[in-house]
């Protein structure tokens, strides 16, 4: 089997497992997904996928193909069962991101659509970022400490590696890891 083939299903599976853990608690409402950070990785995942294929990522892609289904879902359920922890902030990053979005079309160049997508996809992070600092018991750490592996096995998988296939991962594995420290350490610090 081919390697890159072999890490790209890999990272297929083990996406399609950490997504288990976070609706399981979605339902038992545990887990609070926050709408407008879901709403930016919905689109995102779905752009970001085909920036990477576009780009030459190959069978690195499958994982963000699978990754954006689950998000436009996380997305859906989080109109009804997100938290109702929003203020102006998260605010002003949904608009952030929807203006960088707008810019994102108009961009023809592989490398500046990634720059973008991977910024627009940062901003989605911080109205999440926020809402767990203050309830870090309303997100799932296995989700995002697994989403930090398939980062790095999603990088062994991308047959042509240059900065518009590989910049996305590298974003999506430092963000989930400041997410997984904010949940740790909130944690700790509250000890529910």
């Amino acid at each position: 089997m081919n390697i890159k083939l072999f890490f790209g299903i890999v990272t297929s599976l083990i996406t399609i497992y950490m997504f288990m853990p976070y609706f399981r608690d979605i339902f038992r409402k545990k887990t609070q997904p926050h709408v407008y950070t879901w709403a930016i990785w919905a689109l995102l995942q779905s752009v970001g996928a085909a920036d990477l294929f576009k780009g030459g990522a190959g069978y690195g892609t499958i994982a963000f193909v699978v990754g954006s289904i689950f998000c436009i879902t996380i997305f859906l359920l989080s109109l009804r069962f997100g938290t109702k922890n929003i203020n102006k902030f998260d605010l002003y990053c949904l608009i952030g991101a929807f203006l960088a979005f707008l810019a994102y079309l108009f961009i023809n160049d592989p490398v500046y659509s990634i720059i973008l997508v991977a910024s627009i996809d940062t901003i989605g992070y911080f109205p999440t970022f926020r809402k767990t600092f203050q309830e870090p018991y309303s997100e799932t750490l296995s989700f995002y400490a697994l989403a930090v592996l398939t980062n790095i096995l999603g990088t062994f998988a991308i047959q042509d590696y240059s900065l518009t296939t590989v910049l996305y991962n590298v974003t999506l594995f430092a963000s989930n890891g400041i997410l997984c420290l904010i949940i740790i350490f909130g944690r700790r610090a509250v000890k529910v």
